[in-house]
């Protein structure tokens, strides 16, 4: 058994929006989260502020040296994403491929350099996927996300796992487990 002191709060605002008679969250923002280690505290917050700023605002200039390593790495699958310029073009190409797009990050903690999150990411798929055609789908992605941070508390490491048959099922690729 581990004893892991760890000792956070937090909460969500949320804008709602009604559409067809439907109420749906607009925009979620994780309030800055009060850790007992302030560098933890700190990475939290410039972590979910930079995603947040760059997902659902598209503010693609926060892929600079202030907020990345220059040789940051997302671990992926086919090939790794290697480098701030590298980052910001996957993510130019994933959100190109949908609309009406919104990221929350669920929750977050962190302990050291490391930080996990669970986040949830919903849109239209109205472009190209990395080679899958628009399928007009609305898509709910959920995943985590293994996060080190570097000593000076820029983001150094990625490692997303989500199911990507669920992807692909709802863009109407492959059938669901269910059918």
């Amino acid at each position: 058994m581990y004893d892991i002191d760890i000792d956070f709060a937090g909460h969500y605002s949320n804008t709602m929006l009604e559409q067809n008679g439907e109420w749906k969250i607009a925009k979620s923002v994780l309030q800055p989260l009060a850790h007992k280690d302030p560098k933890v505290a700190a990475n939290i917050k410039l972590y979910t502020e930079t995603w947040d700023a760059i997902i659902n605002e598209g503010r693609f200039e926060l892929f600079n040296e202030e907020h990345f390593m220059p040789d940051v790495i997302m671990y992926a699958e086919p090939e790794n994403v290697v480098g701030i310029e590298g980052m910001k073009g996957y993510y130019q190409a994933l959100l190109s491929a949908f609309s009406d797009d919104q990221f929350t990050v669920n929750n977050i903690f962190g302990e050291g350099d490391q930080l996990t999150k669970h986040w949830t990411f919903r849109g239209k798929h109205t472009g190209d996927f990395f080679g899958v055609p628009a399928s007009g789908n609305e898509i709910v992605m959920t995943g985590s996300t293994i996060v080190r941070m570097s000593p000076d508390g820029r983001i150094a490491e990625e490692r997303d796992f989500m199911d990507n048959l669920s992807i692909l099922s709802q863009m109407g690729l492959v059938l669901s487990p269910e059918k």
